[in-house]
């Protein structure tokens, strides 16, 4: 679950980086980041960590969601705009 959440916490951060409205990412960090430095008790591994893990995954797919969104609005815009001679 360690290596899981290292993993989407550097996806997480790369789509912070790129992205131009961050404030959908920045939950998903810190939602991995939760997870790294959490203590690890046995009661944690039953409850606690598996949602935090799934709350972060889905928080991740929505802000992947927004940006494939933003991106392929902003090229139809681009390419479909009259040209002026």
């Amino acid at each position: 679950m360690k290596d899981t959440a290292n993993s989407f916490s550097l996806v997480a951060a790369l789509i912070a980086t790129v992205v131009f409205a961050a404030a959908i990412t920045v939950p998903v960090i810190l939602m991995f980041l939760s997870i790294l430095t959490a203590h690890y008790a046995q009661d944690d591994f039953l409850q606690a960590l598996p949602k935090r893990l799934i709350m972060g995954l889905l928080a991740l797919l929505i802000s992947i969601t927004t940006m494939m969104i933003a991106f392929s609005s902003t090229l139809y815009l681009w390419l479909h705009q009259p040209v002026y001679w």
